[in-house]
C-alpha cells in the first residue's frame, strides 16, 4: 500500500509539474517580444490576428496554444483568382497597345506591347480597306480592319465602328484624287 500511494503521489507531482512548465511556456511565449519573421503567411497573419481571444481571457485563464488556418487550404482560390487576373491584364494591354488612325495624309496602325507591328500608308499605296464583322461584331459595332498595301496587309482586330473607318478612309482617298 504505502507503495502505491508513493507512486500516485509521484504521478500527482509529475502531472502539476508538467501544467506548470506547460503555463510557463504558454506565458513566456505570450510576453515574448515579437521577432522580425520573414514569411509571408506569418507576417499577415500577426497583421490580421485579432485581440478577441485576449480581451475575453476570464480571469486566471491562459492560451497555451494559438491555431491558425493554413494557406493550402486557399491554393484552389488563389489559383482561380489567377485565372480571371491574367485575361484581365492582356485585355488591358491589347486595348492600350493598339492604335489606328486616320490623318489628313495617311493611315498609321501600330499593334502590341511587345512584339509590335506597324504600318504607314500614304492614301496613294493603300490598295483596299476589308472590314470583317461576325454576329457579335455587328451587335456590339466592331470588327477587324485589314489594310492592304502593295506589298502589305496588316489585320487589326477588335476596332470598333470599322465601317465608319473604312467609310472615312474612302472620302480622304476621294479628297486626295479630286
Amino acid at each position: 500500500m504505502p507503495e502505491s500511494n508513493i507512486e500516485s503521489t509521484a504521478s500527482k507531482d509529475n502531472s502539476t509539474s508538467q501544467q506548470k512548465k506547460i503555463n510557463n511556456a504558454a506565458q513566456s511565449w505570450q510576453n515574448a517580444p515579437i521577432q522580425q519573421d520573414t514569411s509571408f503567411q506569418n507576417a499577415f497573419a500577426k497583421v490580421m490576428q485579432s485581440n478577441y481571444v485576449k480581451e475575453n481571457l476570464l480571469p486566471g485563464e491562459e492560451v497555451i496554444y494559438w491555431g491558425r488556418v493554413t494557406i493550402v487550404t486557399q491554393i484552389p482560390l488563389i489559383i482561380l483568382t489567377l485565372f480571371f487576373i491574367f485575361p484581365i491584364i492582356f485585355i488591358f494591354i491589347n486595348l492600350y497597345s493598339t492604335e489606328l488612325a486616320l490623318t489628313n495624309k495617311r493611315v498609321i496602325a501600330k499593334k502590341g506591347y511587345i512584339r509590335k507591328e506597324s504600318i504607314e500608308l500614304p492614301f496613294k499605296r493603300i490598295d483596299s480597306i476589308m472590314v470583317q464583322q461576325g454576329a457579335f461584331g455587328r451587335i456590339f459595332n466592331y470588327g477587324t480592319v485589314i489594310i492592304n498595301g502593295s506589298s502589305i496587309s496588316m489585320p487589326m482586330k477588335f476596332i470598333s465602328n470599322p465601317i465608319e473607318f473604312r467609310n472615312q478612309v474612302a472620302r480622304q482617298i476621294n479628297k486626295e484624287d479630286d
